[in-house]
């Protein structure tokens, strides 16, 4: 009798547990079906009160700009249209969310009045917006609004450039023209997006600005745009060379310049064969070039360098004014310039100088600072630790109006004197 109830009360005991699973699997399959259909309904309400509050005229301005700031981060199609209409909105402030809004949802029905909003709300948000949609249409109103506003403003921001290279290839031969443009500040965003583009078909133009732009602001940006384009390396380097050669000073200038900040150690004997260039401006170039680049040979500095956050323009500077060049062929080539006495390419490599301190070395210097010297090197000399190479710089000074102050505290910027010894 025992033996048949002990299975009677597991079959029961068994029954009553799944019969709770069976409630419970029920209850859930409910709550699937109910809980996101409520909250869908949820969502629907919001957007629609959303869209109430940005078109009714008794909300308050601050209300109707957070409605299209919601609506934006929603993302809901819906919020289209009513945000197209807000960037016509009598006030600044709903206009500009809007726009901000329109480039969250991504909607193309949003490209031509975005298009048209570019002259009547501020660009920022505008452009951001047209560079968000991707669209290949907003390509020249952007251009042109880059026009406008280097035309109306004589200023330029990079909002329209972003935008540009946020729509990326279909915009870099509109940018290409651009380089052309006759307002410098068109030029200088131009050159700054086709390096973020890194489109091969820029290499060549941005050579050319690089090297003849008679803006100093462009042939920088161009300069920059070239080093971020790695992948066009050969295509770069060989005009930069052929560019050496140029029967025009400028022109070798601008190329010895470009390879220097562009940092390519393939370029170190071709420019240590213009070391012996007739023309002393090319000279100081170029030896100011060898110093950025043989850098890169010294392991301490590259090292000291790794978790540098600034540009690379901060870099090469960085290596020139520390004259950190362990190449033994370009420390051979230099040491022949000191020893024929040539003092453009002393001035050119000064800190490279100062740091091996060499006896006797300081005359050389000195004639230096007195034929090509200006207040950056003025002031290394004062500071580098050198009684005579000091001395000078307070003279020079002196002649030339500028006021020279020593480095106040435990260490400057600059090259001191036999620091590498």
């Amino acid at each position: 009798m025992l033996i048949r109830a002990i299975p009677l009360f597991l079959v029961f005991g068994l029954c009553f547990i799944t019969v709770r699973k069976l409630v419970l699997f029920a209850v859930v399959f409910v709550l699937s079906f109910c809980l996101p259909t409520t909250c869908l309904s949820q969502e629907k309400d919001r957007v629609y009160s959303l869209i109430q509050n940005l078109k009714s005229n008794s909300a308050t301005i601050y209300g109707r700009s957070q409605a299209a700031k919601a609506l934006g981060e929603i993302r809901d199609i819906r919020g289209v249209e009513p945000l197209i209409v807000a960037l016509k909105d009598e006030t600044y402030v709903v206009r500009e969310a809007a726009a901000w809004a329109l480039g969250g949802i991504k909607d193309i029905r949003a490209v031509e009045p975005l298009i048209a909003a570019l002259n009547s709300v501020k660009r920022q948000p505008v452009a951001w917006a047209l560079g968000e949609i991707k669209d290949i249409r907003a390509v020249e109103p952007l251009i042109a609004a880059l026009k406008d506003e280097a035309r109306e403003h004589g200023v330029y921001t990079h909002d329209i450039g972003d935008a540009l290279v946020t729509i990326g290839r279909p915009a870099v031969e509109p940018l290409i023209t651009a380089l052309g443009d006759e307002r410098s500040g068109v030029r200088v965003v131009a050159a700054s997006a086709l390096g973020e583009i890194k489109d091969i078909r820029a290499v060549k133009p941005l050579i050319t600005a690089a090297l003849n732009d008679n803006s100093s602001d462009v042939r920088l940006y161009a300069t920059k745009a070239l080093e971020k384009m790695k992948d066009a390396r050969v295509e770069i380097l060989q005009p930069l060379l052929v560019a050496l050669k140029n029967p025009n000073s400028v022109t070798r200038i601008g190329a010895a310049k470009t390879l220097g900040e562009i940092g390519d150690t393939d370029a170190i004997d071709s420019l240590m064969a213009s070391l012996g260039d007739g023309d002393a401006n090319v000279r100081k170039e170029v030896a100011q070039s060898l110093i950025m680049i043989g850098a890169k040979s010294d392991e301490t500095f590259v090292v000291s360098m790794a978790d540098n956050t600034g540009s690379w323009e901060t870099w090469v500077r960085m290596a020139w004014q520390k004259g950190a060049v362990k190449d033994a062929r370009i420390v051979k080539e230099l040491n022949k310039s000191l020893k024929i006495r040539d003092a453009a390419v002393v001035a050119g490599a000064y800190p490279f100088f100062i740091r091996n301190g060499e006896r006797g070395s300081e005359s050389i210097l000195v004639e230096a600072l007195e034929k090509f010297g200006n207040e950056v090197m003025a002031f290394d000399f004062l500071n580098c630790g050198n009684a005579e190479l000091r001395n000078a710089s307070e003279i020079w000074a002196v002649k030339k109006g500028y006021k020279i102050k020593q480095w106040q505290g435990s260490g400057g910027t600059g090259p001191i004197w036999g620091s590498s010894r």
